[in-house]
């Protein structure tokens, strides 16, 4: 079994529908690759689709924040260690968000 995500990029289609067991809850399906792959769900038209957006957002900036993140750390680190002028506590909260977004759930 693959721990490979779906690749990106992936979007919100921008339509809404009540779901149907839970009918006080809206819904809207994010897609990748024309297909629906899952969907977010608020007690909103727009609650839903904000949260379409941001779970959008956060698979399409992953690749590049996480990539973006880990040169920071290192460079960082390479500064603190040849300068001392960087407080350590940056570097560390910089490391510790790289870990949670690396994190296998």
């Amino acid at each position: 079994m693959s721990n490979e995500h779906t690749p990106g990029p992936w979007h919100a289609t921008g339509t809404y529908q009540r779901e149907r067991h839970a009918p006080h809850y809206w819904r809207s399906p994010v897609l990748a690759q024309g297909r629906v792959i899952a969907y977010a769900f608020g007690h909103t038209r727009d609650k839903a689709k904000a949260n379409a957006a941001l779970i959008v957002r956060a698979v399409n900036a992953h690749d590049a924040l996480v990539a973006a993140v880990g040169r920071a750390v290192v460079y960082m680190e390479e500064e603190l260690a040849q300068f001392g002028w960087l407080e350590k506590e940056i570097t560390d909260e910089l490391s510790a968000a790289l870990a949670l977004a690396l994190e296998e759930a």
